[in-house]
């Protein structure tokens, strides 16, 4: 039996069953019948001259010939994907994408961000969630959003990230707060009152990393989920956090905020766009470039 009389479908159906682990879940995701779906993997083990998955009551894994399969598969939706873009115009581009995004960026470049996407791609929907770091990162991985907007420094095998440039953040006091004199080293501010984000967000993480690096223990006192309450707390003198300048300008320009000389200075911050590669559709390659390109972060040689 011929390969070639093979449909795209087919392939289509093989992935699907692969990544949600059963025919009856890829039936539901591709609007069909479990028949059907059965139907087309049957059909290409016959082509293939042998099983692809291995059935486990109401579950199906791959087999080794599966797994070789699947590595082809992946980059034949790689290239479907090529090619709907050079021959596509805007106008083309619809359905729904789901943007996960962080603080920073939402207080920032987002609502520009926003209005383009929607000038550009009349016909695409989005659904934005506004979150820390790990929660944003976990819809990533379950499905839930297509794209994350969020801060990193490494990524695990299969997600693709691009930069957004970096963002530049300072340790800040109130104006009424009583700090001592000079640049302050880690030692000093670790013996202040420190407002964070909580631990599922980058913000702790590095803050953490930051002491630990100096071989300060990190001892935080006050969390909070919200940076721009962190920041209001941080006005009204209970503490000190590190905050991004570029989302307080107007409280440093009024003195409501001051940044709080340190030695070191605290290192830049890179955000990306980072998406699933197997997940990567038309709507989201093109989504992602319109954010690489809105962002007003910092941008590097390399992230250009």
């Amino acid at each position: 039996m011929n390969i070639l009389h093979l449909h795209l479908r087919h392939f289509e159906t093989f992935f699907w069953a692969a990544r949600l682990g059963s025919f009856t879940a890829a039936a539901k995701h591709l609007h069909s019948t479990q028949s059907a779906v059965s139907m087309r993997i049957a059909e290409l083990e016959s082509r293939l001259g042998g099983p692809v998955f291995e059935r486990l009551n109401r579950r199906v894994v791959l087999t080794p010939r599966g797994e070789e399969l699947m590595a082809y598969v992946e980059r034949l939706r790689r290239l479907i994907g090529d090619i709907q873009g050079l021959v596509s115009s805007p106008e083309a581009v619809s359905g729904i994408v789901r943007i996960g995004v962080t603080e920073v960026i939402a207080q920032t470049w987002f609502p520009t961000f926003v209005e383009m996407l929607h000038r550009r791609f009349e016909n695409v929907k989005a659904k934005f969630t506004v979150a820390l770091t790990q929660e944003v990162m976990e819809r990533l991985q379950d499905g839930s959003v297509d794209i994350a907007l969020a801060p990193g420094t490494s990524f695990e095998a299969g997600l693709q990230a691009r930069s957004l440039g970096t963002v530049e953040f300072a340790w800040m006091a109130g104006r009424m707060l009583n700090l001592p004199a000079g640049p302050l080293g880690p030692d000093a501010l670790q013996a202040q009152r420190i407002i964070v984000l909580p631990k599922a967000s980058y913000h702790h993480r590095a803050i953490e990393s930051w002491f630990q690096a100096h071989g300060i223990p990190y001892r935080p006192n006050d969390e909070c989920n919200s940076m721009s309450v962190v920041a209001t707390l941080t006005a009204s003198n209970i503490g000190i956090s590190l905050l991004p300048p570029i989302c307080y300008e107007a409280e440093l320009a009024r003195g409501d905020l001051r940044i709080i000389p340190t030695v070191p200075p605290y290192p830049p911050v890179e955000f990306f766009a980072i998406t699933i590669s197997e997940r990567m559709s038309l709507p989201t390659r093109l989504i992602v470039d319109l954010a690489v390109s809105v962002s007003t972060f910092k941008k590097s040689f390399r992230s250009l």
